[in-house]
């Protein structure tokens, strides 16, 4: 799927591919590749807790990969509920996704 980012102001216009590229069946997608990219940046700290984030440009690289990774659950619990509720589900759906992935309820605690 493509996606069309744009910027008017600046009159730049992207189309972007979510799948980076594919072998066979097996799609590789942007957020493992940046998730990739920022371990490989800080291959001095294999072995060290700090993997991953040992150099500031190898844990911004990480964290945007983990990020977009992490809103495709919300994004995705949006989107359905938009197909059963009509488009005013959309932000409550996202809600419920996000809170459904952190694994939290809305509601009052039981004892």
């Amino acid at each position: 799927m493509t996606h069309v980012v744009q910027f008017p102001g600046l009159g730049i216009q992207l189309t972007v591919n979510e799948v980076a590229f594919s072998i066979g069946n097996f799609q590789v997608r942007w957020y493992g590749i940046l998730i990739a990219l920022g371990y490989f940046l800080d291959r001095a700290n294999v072995g060290h807790i700090t993997f991953g984030s040992g150099t500031s440009l190898s844990w911004l690289v990480t964290q945007v990969g983990q990020f977009t990774f992490r809103m495709m659950y919300p994004i995705m619990a949006g989107f359905v509920a938009s197909a059963m509720a009509g488009p005013a589900a959309l932000l409550p759906g996202m809600m419920g996704g996000y809170l459904a992935y952190l694994g939290m309820t809305i509601g009052p605690e039981s004892t």
